[in-house]
C-alpha cells in the first residue's frame, strides 16, 4: 500500500493536525490587552553581478539573472498603555 501524503506535505499535515488537537482541547492563551504594531518591508536582493553558484563539486559562475529575489521581513508587537513591549515577533522570507 502507497502512503497518501509524503515528505514535507505530510508533515504539514502532521502539523496541522497537532494544531488543531491543542486548539479542541481547550488549550488557551489568556489575552494582554495593548496596542497591536505591524510594519513590514520587502526589497529586491538580486545580485547585480555574476556570482559563484554553491552547491556542486566545480565552480559555476551565474550568466543571468532567470528570477529576481526578493527578502521580505514582517514585524508584529503588543504594547501596553505605557508603551512597554509585551509580546513581539518578526518573520523573515
Amino acid at each position: 500500500m502507497k502512503a497518501m501524503f509524503s515528505g514535507r506535505v505530510g508533515l504539514w499535515i502532521l502539523g496541522v493536525a497537532a494544531l488543531i488537537s491543542f486548539v479542541d482541547s481547550g488549550w488557551t492563551v489568556s489575552p494582554a490587552t495593548g496596542d497591536l504594531w505591524i510594519g513590514w518591508a520587502s526589497t529586491e536582493i538580486t545580485p547585480d553581478r555574476p556570482v559563484a553558484l554553491v552547491g556542486q563539486k566545480h565552480k559555476r559562475v551565474s550568466t543571468r539573472v532567470r528570477d529576481p529575489l526578493t527578502a521580505t521581513a514582517l514585524a508584529i508587537e503588543t504594547k501596553n498603555e505605557q508603551g512597554d513591549m509585551i509580546d513581539q515577533a518578526v518573520m523573515v522570507s
